[in-house]
């Protein structure tokens, strides 16, 4: 330095100055200045003063400058901290700042704070520990240490003060989380509720001999002041917890009364045990003693997913089987894995993570409810226990009143099944004959036999009076139809008697409309097929006799020697008689019951072939047309074709009748898809792709009052000697 300020001074002409300490550590500073003759330096003037108690007075001055600011930190983080603890009631928040605080004046690499509960510290909140490489936030949130077998831990309890470990290599007592986590120095405080430790600072750091003891009465201080918040966090986590297990008493109460579903009902109470303990999983199991299976099964919480279906069998083993035999609750250790299957150690000590409670009724137990925690979540106490207890009892409660429920509606939905699912109407009346109930067959036919408001009482069915089906219960009464339908209907009433006498009346009422429809066709049908035998034999015989007489009118007009005259009339005979035979064909088809020759055929071009023919038919003052579905042109359908043949020519013979001055006959074949929920338009016709062949024309048509015998033999709207009747009836 001394070379340094000679050489400043030689260059510059100016003064130099510079502090510096001597062999035995003595501070001295140095003025080095020129001495200058006629503008030149002759010499240089080098003066050393001890500054050696100065020195001192500035380094006292900044240790306490250094110490008033250390004090200040200290302050304002504990001032920012009691700040943080009033705002709020919630132990995550308090320690989240207590941690943050803490860093302001001890800083750290990580720390975390443990909350203690019967001598088991439990990591309740970290950070900092991902820092490490080796160690995750994960694997380090929710670890448990038994105070008494940890000893640093065993230490601040014993004590109730601070704990400073500048070197944790150095300490054959240091216990590694994790064996590559790089903790070199470690510093911990107590935190201390009415004289018991209810809580622990731990605070870690990469390098070693960082912490020293003055860190620990810093730590002291925070955990004075945090002591007090936690208490009263955890006082409100109290209430709050009380709260809440009221509040889930009564969630599970309200779901007895409002809900009917006993599935519904279980859930609820599973779901509230998973809020409210909280568990990561819970089970219930209830068991039908008598055909030793599980009647029910519930889960709920997060970790319902890693449950599968569980047997009987297996809930008579490990945990679950012994809260059966032995009728009481557990509170266990137990992992997930062995709860169905190893006995509980009741002498085990370790945190609970498992709470078994028997599901009871009457003195009788009907199953389990277990709750599990993770192991990283806080142990179970007997306050969750007796909580888990009171809503098994709402659930036992429960099953058993809702499968008294269960039983009766399944009941009523079988009668109301049968009901819906019966053809008649059933209408209950009560004693002044209002209508109480129907069924859907009731609601679509009591409007057409009773026009009366459904709030009054019947007096009249159809066109007959109530009273006289009161009068003569068990009859079956033939009525008709109020409305334009003219339906028929059946009814018969029975009534409902109790010891104090009649309390009301079964109606039961049936349309027998098609029914009555049917018996005219039958009775018509035999009418017919009596006509037809009649016919048959009738026109066999005029049929020997026609060809007889045409027979010999042959003859006679082949003999020679006719006079000409009677040639015409001759002929006539055979012409006439001619005829006669094509009428009595006719009659004998009608009568015949032919077998139907039927095979696959293109219909569109059947129907082209058909209507070539019917063209040298039809008089030209008619047109025919054609509107055939392009989809349909390679259409196939299985029919007799001679048949159908027979069918097209009479209905088209029939319209040329029916337009003397012309008009138009109309062919129409179209795809007609019926779904199940279509209405067929004709009675027993299923579902499926069916084609549709409409034949029309413009004539006059036939009056509605004739419609119902136009496929009556022999019945026919033409004049007489220009229609057999028999054309609609091949049909």
């Amino acid at each position: 330095k001394l070379s340094n300020a000679l050489q400043f001074v030689l260059k510059t002409g100016k003064t130099a100055s510079y502090e510096h300490q001597d062999a035995d550590g003595v501070w001295y500073a140095t003025r080095v200045s020129p001495i200058e003759k006629d503008g030149e330096i002759v010499a240089v003037s080098v003066v050393g003063t001890n500054i050696q108690s100065y020195k001192q007075l500035q380094a006292e001055y900044s240790r306490v400058l250094d110490a008033e600011r250390r004090q200040r930190e200290l302050a304002e983080a504990l001032r920012d901290a009691g700040t943080a603890f009033s705002s709020t009631l919630d132990l995550d928040t308090i320690i989240d700042a207590l941690l943050t605080q803490i860093a302001r004046v001890v800083p750290y690499d990580a720390a975390n704070v443990m909350v203690v509960e019967n001598n088991i510290a439990r990591i309740h909140q970290a950070r900092g520990y991902d820092s490490f490489g080796e160690t995750s936030l994960e694997e380090i949130q929710g670890l448990t240490f038994d105070v008494r077998q940890t000893p640093n831990l065993r230490t601040m309890l014993k004590t109730k003060r601070p704990l400073i470990i500048p070197d944790t290599s150095r300490d054959p007592n240091w216990v590694h989380v994790r064996p590559k986590t790089a903790i070199r120095s470690w510093a911990g405080a107590p935190i201390i509720v009415q004289g018991e430790v209810v809580a622990f600072f731990s605070l870690d750091k990469a390098e070693a001999n960082f912490y020293q003891m003055d860190d620990a009465a810093r730590l002291a201080a925070f955990a004075g002041q945090a002591a007090v918040a936690i208490k009263n966090a955890r006082l409100y986590q109290d209430v709050r917890a009380a709260l809440a297990k009221t509040q889930a008493l009564h969630t599970v109460g309200q779901s007895l009364i409002k809900k009917i579903e006993l599935d519904d009902v279980l859930q609820t109470v599973v779901n509230s045990i998973a809020e409210t303990l909280p568990a990561h999983t819970v089970i219930l199991s209830a068991l039908n003693l008598k055909e030793e299976d599980i009647a029910y099964f519930v889960k709920g919480g997060q970790g319902a997913h890693e449950i599968d279906e569980i047997s009987y069998d297996m809930l008579q083993k490990g945990l679950t089987g012994w809260v059966l035999q032995e009728q009481t609750s557990l509170l266990s250790h137990q992992r997930l894995a062995a709860l169905f299957e190893a006995p509980p150690d009741i002498h085990d000590e370790r945190p609970s993570n498992v709470v078994v409670v028997p599901l009871r009724y009457q003195n009788k137990v009907w199953g389990t409810v277990t709750a599990i925690n993770r192991e990283t979540d806080p142990p179970y106490t007997r306050d969750d226990v007796e909580l888990m207890e009171a809503m098994a009892n709402q659930a036992a409660i429960a099953i058993q009143n809702a499968a008294l429920f269960e039983e009766s509606r399944r009941q009523a939905r079988l009668v109301q099944q049968i009901l819906d699912s019966v053809s008649q109407g059933i209408v209950l009346l009560d004693k002044d004959c209002r209508i109480k109930l129907t069924n859907p067959t009731a609601d679509r036919l009591l409007p057409a036999l009773s026009a009366s408001p459904l709030s009054e009482p019947i007096t009249k069915l159809g066109d007959t009076p109530f009273s006289m089906l009161l009068e003569s219960t068990g009859e079956w009464h033939e009525l008709t139809a109020v409305d334009d339908s003219a339906a028929i209907f059946s009814a018969t009433v029975h009534p409902i008697q109790s010891a104090s006498g009649i309390e009301g009346w079964v109606l039961v009422f049936r349309d027998v409309t098609n029914e009555h429809a049917m018996q005219q066709r039958i009775y018509q049908q035999e009418r017919l097929a009596a006509l037809g035998q009649m016919a048959a034999g009738i026109a066999h015989d005029f049929n020997n006799i026609l060809t007889s007489m045409i027979g010999f009118a042959d003859l006679i007009n082949r003999q020679p020697g006719i006079p000409p005259s009677s040639k015409p009339l001759l002929n006539s005979i055979v012409t006439q008689g001619q005829k006669g035979a094509q009428l009595i064909g006719q009659i004998l088809d009608f009568s015949r019951q032919s077998v139907s020759r039927k095979k696959p055929i293109g219909i569109a071009s059947y129907l082209n072939d058909t209507i070539k023919l019917l063209r040298r038919l039809i008089p030209e003052n008619i047109t025919i047309t054609e509107e055939f579905d392009d989809s349909l042109a390679s259409a196939v359908i299985n029919i007799d074709a001679a048949q159908i043949q027979q069918v097209f020519t009479n209905l088209a013979i029939n319209a040329r009748d029916a337009m003397p001055g012309g008009g138009t006959l109309s062919f129409r074949l179209s795809l007609l898809n019926l779904s199940p929920d279509d209405t067929p338009p004709f009675h027993l016709m299923p579902p499926g792709k069916w084609l549709h062949l409409a034949i029309t024309d413009t004539g006059e048509g036939i009056d509605e009052n004739l419609l119902q015998h136009i496929f009556e033999p022999f019945f026919t709207t033409k004049d007489v000697g220009k229609g057999t009747g028999l054309g609609l009836s091949q049909a």
